[in-house]
């Protein structure tokens, strides 16, 4: 753990699931013919975006949103449930979730225009690989400043770690009211600021598989 109270995690140590996990990656993007793109905090910074508190776009292991969704209980039920990719980047995450899960609605929300456009021509491409015609809302908003829909339906909020805590805590101070009317299950993958998060006391319960830094915050 950091002088921030944040874990740091070297993913290197993690051998052959490194591997592993990036080549499931690489086989699924390419298999549906998506871009991957990638960019630095310099990159971001050259669209003119506030990166004081970012971290590099990169597409995270996608077999970890699997095991997030394994360690959901048995009664949960996707389609009973609206998803908001917040940090989606270039939408990969977000097509992964329509792919694989049944929910009720698919959003992805990122600050940067750049990725968003990516992410849009990712949904044509997919719906051209799989002859569909899948709706999915991708927007650029900061999620500084995002306020999520009202609305009587539950949601499910998956973040791979695209910010520091300072903006994820802005974020949940702006919507904790609508995140517990809305009975939100918050997903982070490389949960490096789990504890900072858990200090505010925000939450009801929370699950975690301490290996792969993946958490489940229910609201």
């Amino acid at each position: 753990m950091n002088s921030s109270g944040q874990e740091t995690w070297d993913i290197s140590t993690l051998g052959w699931r490194n591997d592993f996990n990036s080549r499931y990656n690489s086989e699924w993007i390419s298999s549906n013919h998506l871009l991957a793109s990638s960019k630095s905090v310099d990159d971001l910074r050259l669209e003119g975006l506030d990166v004081s508190d970012s971290h590099p776009h990169e597409v995270g292991w996608l077999r970890n949103i699997d095991r997030i969704i394994d360690m959901l209980p048995l009664s949960f039920d996707p389609s009973d449930y609206d998803l908001l990719d917040l940090g989606c980047g270039s939408g990969i995450s977000t097509l992964y979730f329509l792919d694989r899960y049944n929910f009720s609605s698919f959003q992805g929300v990122d600050f940067s225009p750049t990725l968003v456009n990516v992410a849009v021509r990712n949904l044509q491409i997919f719906n051209n690989t799989k002859k569909s015609n899948h709706q999915v809302i991708f927007k650029v908003a900061d999620a500084r400043e995002y306020v999520i829909d009202s609305s009587n339906r539950n949601i499910f909020i998956y973040m791979f770690n695209p910010f520091g805590f300072d903006t994820a805590s802005d974020f949940l101070d702006r919507n904790i009211g609508l995140l517990r009317s809305r009975n939100a299950i918050i997903a982070i993958s490389w949960d490096i600021w789990i504890w900072q998060l858990l200090a505010k006391r925000w939450h009801k319960a929370v699950i975690r598989n301490s290996l792969y830094k993946l958490s489940l915050v229910v609201f």
